[in-house]
C-alpha cells in the first residue's frame, strides 16, 4: 500500500473515531461542571487537605460532607466517590482548590493536553511511525484513543503516569536505570501498575532502576506521613481492600474492568462467590506473569515492553477504561515492529493487527461499556494481544538464534 494512500486511511480513520468523541462530550458536557467527573476525588482530597483536616482524609463521611459542599448538583451521589489513591498524590491537587472546582477541572485538562503534546516530542525520536507526524497531529490520534479521551472527560491521572512510563522507557533504553526507578516510582499513585514492572527489572537484573524506585518510594511513604500522619498511612491499605471487597457503593463495579478481575467476575459472578473469584484472578495472574517473563528477550527491547505494559494492564486488580491509556505505548511500539517487516502471516494479522484495531475503536468500547455494562469483555482482547506480542518476541529470538548459528566458528570452519 503506497504511504499517501496509508495517510488518507489513518486520516479517515481518526476522523471516525473523534465524531463519536465529540458527540459524547456534547451529551455529558451540562453534568461536568457539577461535579460528576472523577476528577471529584482530587479535588476533595486537595481540599480536605487544604482545610487542616489530613488526618481524616481517608474519613468517609469527610470525604462526603467536603463533595456536597462543592458539587451539591449531583443526584445520584448517595455516598463519596472515594479518594483510594495514596497520601501523597493529593498534596498536588491542594493548590487546585483555590480556585473554583470547574475552573480547576478545565485547568486540569489542559495540562493533561499539554503533557499528550510533550509525549509525541518525548518519543519522536524511539518510535519510527511518529518520525513524520507533527506535534498536533500526534495530538489528534491520541484524542481519537477512546481511554484517552475518557481520562479527560473525568479528569483522571492515566495521562501522568504514560507520561512516567514514556519517561522510564527512555531511560532504560538510554540505559539510566537509576533515573527510569526513580520515574517509576513517582508513578506509585497508581501502584497497581507499577508492581510488575518493578519484578521486571528484578527478572532482568536491573539493580541500578530498583535502587532508584526504592529511593524515590521511601522518599513518597515518609511524604504521605507527614502529610496524613503514621495512623492514616498505616490505614491506606486496609481502606483499598475494605473499599475494593465492598465495592464503594457503586463506584467500584468489576464487570467494568478489562482485567482479569473483570473478566473472571463476569463469567463466574452468577456461579460462585468472591473468594473463588479472587481466587481464580490470583492464579490466573501468577501464571500469566510466569508466562510472559519466560518470553523475556533482551533481543527486541520495544517488544518486551509492551509485553510487560499489557501483562500490567490485565493482571491489575483495578483498572477501567481511562487507565487503558497506559496501552498507546505498546500500540506504537508494535506497529513500528509490523512496519520494518516485508511481509507477515495470518497469524500476525490475527493475534497483533487485529486486537491493535479493536483497541483503538471506539464504537467497540461504548458497546461494551454504555450498551452492555461489561468493558471486562475487552480482557480476551488483551490476552489474544498479549499472546501475539509474545509469538513476535519468540520470532525475533529464533531468527536471531539462527543467525548466530549460521555464524558461529564451528559453522565458519565447515564452510
Amino acid at each position: 500500500m503506497k504511504a499517501a494512500k496509508k495517510h488518507v486511511l489513518v486520516n479517515v480513520f481518526v476522523a471516525s473515531m473523534l465524531i463519536p468523541h465529540l458527540f459524547l462530550a456534547w451529551k455529558i458536557s451540562n453534568l461536568i461542571p457539577k461535579g460528576y467527573p472523577d476528577f471529584t476525588i482530587f479535588y476533595s482530597a486537595g481540599k480536605i487537605i487544604g482545610e487542616g483536616k489530613s488526618t481524616q482524609l481517608y474519613d468517609e463521611r469527610i470525604q462526603y460532607e467536603t463533595q456536597r459542599s462543592f458539587a451539591p448538583e449531583v443526584k445520584n451521589r448517595l455516598s463519596a466517590l472515594p479518594y483510594n489513591h495514596p497520601p501523597f498524590e493529593a498534596l498536588l491537587f491542594v493548590p487546585f482548590t483555590k480556585i473554583p472546582y470547574f475552573p480547576a477541572y478545565l485547568i486540569w485538562n489542559l495540562i493533561n493536553l499539554f503533557i499528550l503534546g510533550y509525549l509525541s516530542s518525548l518519543l519522536r525520536p524511539y518510535i519510527a511511525v511518529l518520525h513524520s507526524i507533527s506535534n498536533l497531529r500526534a495530538l489528534l490520534m491520541s484524542l481519537a484513543f477512546f481511554p484517552i479521551f475518557m481520562t479527560l472527560v473525568k479528569g483522571q491521572d492515566s495521562i501522568v503516569l504514560l507520561l512516567l512510563f514514556a519517561a522510564a522507557y527512555i531511560c532504560l533504553k538510554k540505559n539510566e536505570d537509576f533515573r527510569a526507578g526513580c520515574f517509576l516510582a513517582l508513578g506509585l499513585f497508581r501502584f497497581q501498575f507499577i508492581f510488575l514492572v518493578l519484578l521486571w527489572l528484578l527478572w532482568r537484573r536491573r539493580i541500578q532502576a530498583c535502587f532508584g524506585f526504592g529511593l524515590v518510594a521511601i522518599g513518597l511513604g515518609l511524604v504521605s506521613v507527614a502529610t496524613v500522619g503514621w495512623k492514616a498511612t498505616l490505614y491506606y491499605p486496609f481502606y483499598v481492600w475494605q473499599m475494593e471487597n465492598r465495592g464503594a457503593g457503586v463506584a467500584i463495579v468489576p464487570v467494568q474492568m478489562p482485567n482479569l478481575h473483570g473478566l473472571f467476575t463476569t463469567v463466574l459472578e452468577n456461579l460462585t462467590g468472591n473468594t473463588t473469584i479472587g481466587i481464580l484472578v490470583l492464579l490466573g495472574s501468577l501464571g500469566l506473569i510466569f508466562i510472559s517473563t519466560r518470553k523475556l528477550q533482551p533481543l527486541h527491547f520495544e517488544l518486551e515492553f509492551s509485553l510487560g505494559i499489557i501483562v500490567t494492564v490485565l493482571v491489575s486488580y483495578h483498572s477501567y477504561d481511562h487507565d487503558l491509556s497506559l496501552l498507546i505505548l505498546p500500540v506504537l511500539f508494535v506497529i513500528s515492529h509490523i512496519h520494518t517487516l516485508p511481509k507477515f502471516d495470518l497469524w500476525t494479522r490475527v493475534s497483533v493487527l487485529g486486537p491493535i484495531l479493536l483497541v483503538c475503536l471506539s464504537p467497540l468500547y461504548m458497546l461494551l461499556w454504555l450498551h452492555y455494562g461489561r468493558l471486562s469483555l475487552l480482557a480476551p482482547v488483551l490476552l489474544l494481544l498479549a499472546w501475539g506480542v509474545s509469538r513476535e518476541i519468540a520470532k525475533c529470538s529464533d531468527g536471531a538464534g539462527s543467525l548466530n548459528q549460521a555464524y558461529s566458528p564451528s559453522r565458519r570452519h565447515l564452510d
